[in-house]
Protein backbone atom coordinates (compact mmCIF):
# COMPACT_ATOMS: atom_id res chain seq x y z
CA UNK A 1 0.00 0.00 0.00
CA UNK A 2 2.95 1.98 0.45
CA UNK A 3 3.85 2.24 -3.02
CA UNK A 4 0.36 3.56 -4.01
CA UNK A 5 0.48 6.01 -1.13
CA UNK A 6 3.30 7.24 -2.86
CA UNK A 7 1.85 7.23 -5.79
CA UNK A 8 -0.99 9.53 -5.10
CA UNK A 9 1.37 12.15 -3.55
CA UNK A 10 3.00 12.62 -7.34
CA UNK A 11 -0.35 13.11 -8.56
CA UNK A 12 0.17 15.65 -11.55
CA UNK A 13 -2.22 18.38 -13.91
CA UNK A 14 -2.33 15.43 -16.22
CA UNK A 15 -3.47 12.68 -14.27
CA UNK A 16 -6.66 14.83 -12.72
CA UNK A 17 -7.68 15.37 -16.93
CA UNK A 18 -7.39 11.83 -17.20
CA UNK A 19 -9.20 10.60 -14.48
CA UNK A 20 -11.93 13.32 -14.91
CA UNK A 21 -12.55 12.22 -18.69
CA UNK A 22 -12.23 8.28 -17.57
CA UNK A 23 -14.84 8.90 -15.32
CA UNK A 24 -17.10 10.99 -17.29
CA UNK A 25 -17.13 8.23 -19.89
CA UNK A 26 -17.82 5.80 -17.67
CA UNK A 27 -20.89 7.87 -16.38
CA UNK A 28 -22.01 8.43 -19.71
CA UNK A 29 -21.86 4.86 -20.06
CA UNK A 30 -24.29 4.36 -17.20
CA UNK A 31 -26.55 6.54 -17.69
CA UNK A 32 -29.66 4.04 -17.09
CA UNK A 33 -27.64 2.46 -13.59
CA UNK A 34 -29.03 4.07 -10.79
CA UNK A 35 -27.01 2.70 -7.39
CA UNK A 36 -24.62 3.35 -5.21
CA UNK A 37 -21.33 3.10 -7.62
CA UNK A 38 -23.16 5.98 -9.48
CA UNK A 39 -22.89 8.21 -6.78
CA UNK A 40 -19.77 6.99 -5.72
CA UNK A 41 -17.93 7.75 -9.14
CA UNK A 42 -19.78 10.97 -9.33
CA UNK A 43 -18.17 11.86 -6.32
CA UNK A 44 -14.94 11.02 -7.58
CA UNK A 45 -15.53 12.71 -10.17
CA UNK A 46 -16.45 15.98 -8.87
CA UNK A 47 -13.59 15.67 -6.13
CA UNK A 48 -11.34 15.35 -9.26
CA UNK A 49 -12.33 18.89 -10.29
CA UNK A 50 -11.15 20.08 -7.76
CA UNK A 51 -8.06 18.19 -7.21
CA UNK A 52 -8.78 16.68 -4.48
CA UNK A 53 -8.82 13.06 -4.74
CA UNK A 54 -5.57 12.47 -2.87
CA UNK A 55 -7.24 10.70 0.08
CA UNK A 56 -9.50 8.72 -2.09
CA UNK A 57 -7.45 7.10 -4.52
CA UNK A 58 -5.19 4.77 -2.86
CA UNK A 59 -7.81 2.44 -1.78
CA UNK A 60 -9.78 3.29 -5.23
CA UNK A 61 -6.58 1.86 -7.03
CA UNK A 62 -6.59 -1.13 -4.71
CA UNK A 63 -10.00 -2.03 -5.56
CA UNK A 64 -9.08 -1.75 -8.76
CA UNK A 65 -6.10 -3.49 -8.94
CA UNK A 66 -7.26 -6.07 -6.96
CA UNK A 67 -9.88 -6.66 -9.58
CA UNK A 68 -8.42 -5.86 -12.62
CA UNK A 69 -10.35 -2.95 -13.54
CA UNK A 70 -7.62 -1.00 -15.08
CA UNK A 71 -9.14 -0.06 -18.77
CA UNK A 72 -7.24 2.01 -21.39
CA UNK A 73 -7.55 5.50 -22.33
CA UNK A 74 -8.84 4.21 -25.63
CA UNK A 75 -8.99 2.14 -28.41
CA UNK A 76 -6.11 3.04 -30.31
CA UNK A 77 -4.20 3.00 -26.35
CA UNK A 78 -5.41 -0.39 -26.12
CA UNK A 79 -4.13 -2.10 -29.63
CA UNK A 80 -0.68 0.26 -29.27
CA UNK A 81 -0.12 -1.73 -25.33
CA UNK A 82 -1.22 -5.08 -26.83
CA UNK A 83 0.97 -4.83 -29.80
CA UNK A 84 4.10 -7.43 -29.85
CA UNK A 85 7.14 -6.42 -28.52
CA UNK A 86 10.02 -8.80 -27.30
CA UNK A 87 11.61 -8.87 -23.91
CA UNK A 88 14.74 -7.11 -25.01
CA UNK A 89 12.56 -3.94 -27.01
CA UNK A 90 11.46 -2.58 -23.60
CA UNK A 91 12.97 0.73 -23.39
CA UNK A 92 11.89 1.16 -27.52
CA UNK A 93 8.29 0.02 -26.22
CA UNK A 94 8.75 3.17 -23.24
CA UNK A 95 9.93 5.64 -25.46
CA UNK A 96 6.66 4.67 -28.12
CA UNK A 97 4.61 4.93 -25.49
CA UNK A 98 5.95 8.38 -24.10
CA UNK A 99 5.58 9.74 -27.21
CA UNK A 100 2.40 8.55 -27.64
CA UNK A 101 1.09 9.50 -23.86
CA UNK A 102 3.04 13.14 -25.55
CA UNK A 103 0.96 13.22 -28.73
CA UNK A 104 -2.32 12.64 -26.83
CA UNK A 105 -1.48 15.80 -25.14
CA UNK A 106 -0.05 14.39 -22.16
CA UNK A 107 3.29 15.75 -21.41
CA UNK A 108 3.53 15.71 -17.94
CA UNK A 109 2.78 11.71 -17.94
CA UNK A 110 5.04 11.21 -20.73
CA UNK A 111 7.82 12.53 -18.80
CA UNK A 112 7.12 10.99 -15.39
CA UNK A 113 7.08 7.59 -17.40
CA UNK A 114 10.46 7.98 -19.27
CA UNK A 115 11.55 9.03 -15.71
CA UNK A 116 10.08 5.66 -14.18
CA UNK A 117 11.40 3.67 -16.24
CA UNK A 118 15.55 4.87 -16.25
CA UNK A 119 14.91 4.49 -12.65
CA UNK A 120 13.82 0.97 -12.70
CA UNK A 121 16.43 0.84 -15.51
CA UNK A 122 19.05 1.90 -13.25
CA UNK A 123 21.44 0.09 -10.76
CA UNK A 124 20.16 0.51 -6.95
CA UNK A 125 23.60 2.64 -6.24
CA UNK A 126 22.96 4.69 -9.20
CA UNK A 127 18.93 5.56 -8.31
CA UNK A 128 18.32 8.96 -6.98
CA UNK A 129 17.31 9.53 -3.00
CA UNK A 130 13.59 9.87 -2.83
CA UNK A 131 11.33 11.29 -0.18
CA UNK A 132 9.73 9.19 2.35
CA UNK A 133 6.39 8.00 2.60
Amino acid sequence: MQIVSGFCDELIEDDYVVYGQMMDQWLRNSKKRSDQIVDAVTMMRELCGIRSIKELAPRFLGHCLRNSLALPFDEEEQQFIDGPRGANEESEFIAKYSSWLRAKGYPGMADRLLVCWEDYDASPAELPLQKSA
